[in-house]
């Protein structure tokens, strides 16, 4: 049996915690739902998911405590390793592409940088020029959709 590089393991690992948002929001579909939710384990995963996806506060020693007493208190003790390592925050700056898209379809309406600023600031989302401006540079990749 041959081991992965520590390199490819911790490839993985960012990969998966990179699409915890995806996942949760494709197992969310109603009759997805439906369907989990005459499986026990699968509804506690889901609920489990939910609560991390619903987590707002720093993510450090007592929060990630708190997630193991209820990954065991939902009897998933053979999981926890592999929920608690899926529940660990992404480290560096966070990606918003709900931004990125909504500020690619304005553009493609036609509005300009300064138009979009406005936008968001009628709506409470207070975004620098330049930050708009950095959404709309070509070399930035577009996430795969």
């Amino acid at each position: 049996m041959s081991k992965e590089k520590p390199s490819q393991l911790e490839k993985d690992k960012r990969v998966l915690t990179g699409q915890f948002k995806s996942l949760f929001l494709a197992l969310s579909q109603p009759g997805l739902v439906n369907a989990l939710n005459e499986n026990d384990e699968a509804r506690k995963f889901l609920y489990l998911l939910s609560v991390r996806m619903n987590y707002k506060g720093h993510w450090g020693a007592g929060a990630e405590y708190l997630y193991r007493q209820l990954i065991q208190a939902l009897g998933l003790q053979e999981l926890e390793e592999g929920l608690v390592e899926l529940a660990k925050p992404k480290r560096g700056r966070k990606e918003e592409v709900e931004l990125a898209f909504r500020i690619w379809d304005m553009k493609a309406e036609g509005k300009t940088a300064l138009q979009m600023k406005a936008i968001f600031e009628s709506e409470g989302q207070h975004f620098s020029l330049e930050k708009i401006e950095s959404y709309l540079k070509t070399r930035r990749k577009k996430p795969a959709t």
